[in-house]
């Protein structure tokens, strides 16, 4: 249902202006952010490698360091959510000129991402007159075991983070609903519904490779085992779950 509903929007409207990528940390954002980029998504100046990704996180300096000053002035940290988002008219007016330049320069569709984003999303959707919003989601397992490998974050910490960027997925597409992907499906489940994706941003036509999901990105499949979370967790897991199969109905139970 919820595919049709994407193409018959796709059909009566062209979808216009940024495109925003939304997802926690460690749950395919940088695989997401690649796919859309190789079908005609311009980023802009973002990076296309670095130690922990050696294909390259796909996220640009402003928008990382504009989300961490808005994480500050509200009290928290990436790790540290706070449950309030607040800013100043100095990091509105950054924000804004950054989003007038992105703008004209890019001779494409353009958009961004960072898992910040999810956080401080009503800060970026101030200064956005138009948006699209696109999404991802992991196994909470997956989640904390790479947390925990990459930054040496605790597994409970780093599930109760995920719960916490989760929620606020679910959240914001209850308010607005918007294409979601799996990073936890077979790689030809995936090249189809970034494709779904592509077309219904507009995008080129584009034959996806595997420069970004692969299996050495995906350390953690043999966690995906619902009884290692919690109730509440395995819910959010859930719903997940049956927003991305009404997008791709295809994908078994």
């Amino acid at each position: 249902m919820f595919r049709n509903l994407l193409l018959e929007r796709w059909r009566a409207k062209r979808p216009s202006g940024a495109v925003v990528i939304l997802g926690m940390h460690r749950s395919g954002t940088s695989s997401l952010a690649g796919c859309l980029e190789q079908c005609g998504l311009d980023l802009g100046e973002v990076s296309h490698w670095n130690y922990h990704n050696r294909k390259g996180n796909r996220e640009h300096p402003s928008v990382i360091s504009l989300n961490k000053k808005v994480l500050v002035a509200s009290g928290g940290t990436w790790d540290k959510p706070p449950e309030t988002i607040v800013w100043n008219k100095e990091l509105a007016d950054l924000r804004d000129e950054w989003i007038k330049q992105r703008s004209q320069q890019a001779s494409r569709r353009w958009g961004f991402k960072d898992p910040r984003t999810l956080v401080t999303l009503p800060f970026w959707l101030e200064g956005l007159a138009d948006v699209q919003l696109v999404g991802t989601y992991r196994h909470p397992a997956s989640v904390a075991k790479s947390l925990n490998k990459r930054g040496s974050i605790d597994m409970a910490k780093g599930m109760l983070l995920w719960r916490s960027y989760n929620q606020k997925l679910l959240d914001i597409w209850d308010r607005t609903p918007f294409p979601l992907v799996s990073f936890d499906v077979t790689a030809e489940q995936y090249k189809s519904n970034v494709q779904t994706i592509a077309r219904f941003l507009q995008l080129p036509d584009c034959d996806i490779g595997a420069d970004f999901f692969e299996t050495s990105l995906r350390h953690e499949e043999s966690l995906q085992d619902e009884d290692t979370i919690e109730e509440e967790d395995r819910k959010i897991y859930q719903r997940l779950k049956t927003i991305y199969r009404s997008l791709d109905p295809a994908v078994p139970e």
